[in-house]
């Protein structure tokens, strides 16, 4: 066994943490430092004009580059393999600094969140770039705290969120695709899926699950 004498032994640990500090000083200095994103899950709740939306859960969706209340997520994952098999709530990752919103997946660049020129909420398909022709931009997205906690997620361009059923005789059943009333567009009896937007219902996006995921931006 060896022995180091006491003065020794504090002397180490002086260096040690100072190696931290060093260490922490520099993340803090780094040019990445405010690179940052959160996990989130998000949830379709009740708005000031439909204070009982029709669906009991009301977790967001992805489903074939659209948005659904009450569907599967099909979000699709590198080399065309499904990141769900099973009906699961969309996870996005917000981009704090960009405001941006992708979901997250196991895709390099991500899959980019939009609004479409039909006020569609939409994303783009693995190795799919994004329409150069859409209305609405894909920056603009927030989720400001209150007391220290996440509440709705929102989006700068969005006046109004619709959530439209596929048919007329699924208002009350769903799913139910997501579109939004925007600075730009106003959603028409002939962009949803039932033809009538009379159909649809308003509500907005709250957030369910955030956690904070730091990192440098590589690969994004």
């Amino acid at each position: 066994m060896v022995w180091f004498p006491a003065t020794a032994f504090i002397a180490l640990l002086g260096v040690a943490s100072s190696a931290v500090i060093v260490e922490r000083e520099n993340s803090l200095n780094s040019p990445c430092t405010k690179e940052w994103a959160s996990i989130i899950t998000v949830n379709g709740v009740q708005s000031k004009d439909c204070p009982s939306p029709p669906w009991k859960n009301g977790a967001i969706n992805a489903n074939n580059n659209r948005f659904y209340i009450g569907n599967s997520s099909v979000a699709l994952c590198a080399n065309d393999q499904l990141c769900n098999t099973k009906p699961s709530q969309a996870q996005f990752i917000l981009h704090h600094e960009i405001y941006m919103l992708r979901l997250h997946v196991g895709v390099l660049g991500g899959q980019q969140v939009y609004i479409d020129k039909k006020g569609a909420l939409r994303y783009n398909g693995v190795k799919e770039p994004l329409p150069v022709t859409w209305t609405a931009a894909a920056n603009g997205w927030d989720a400001p705290k209150s007391t220290n906690r996440y509440q709705t997620l929102r989006s700068r361009e969005v006046k109004k969120w619709w959530a439209c059923p596929e048919h007329s005789s699924k208002k009350n059943t769903g799913p139910w695709q997501v579109f939004a009333d925007t600075k730009t567009i106003t959603v028409k009896d002939s962009d949803v899926p039932s033809k009538k937007k009379s159909d649809c219902v308003t509500f907005s996006l709250g957030t369910e699950f955030v956690t904070p995921l730091f990192y440098n931006n590589v690969g994004w």
